[in-house]
């Protein structure tokens, strides 16, 4: 478990080139619970891009 523990945490620091990774998955986290709540088609679609591109390779999605 530990190693996939650690797998799970490297997933987020792999996208250390950008400093605003840190700010973004905890901007998502806050975000998502509650915009779900409120809406979930506008803030979802935007958030899930902005969570896609820190979560998932950005390269693909950038370009």
């Amino acid at each position: 478990t530990d190693e996939l523990s650690n797998k799970s945490a490297r997933q987020i620091p792999s996208t250390n080139s950008s400093p605003s990774s840190i700010d973004s998955p905890l901007a998502i986290q806050i975000v998502t619970p509650e915009e779900k709540e409120t809406s979930l088609p506008v803030p979802i679609s935007i958030k899930n891009s902005e969570c896609r591109l820190n979560t998932t390779p950005p390269i693909p999605l950038k370009s």
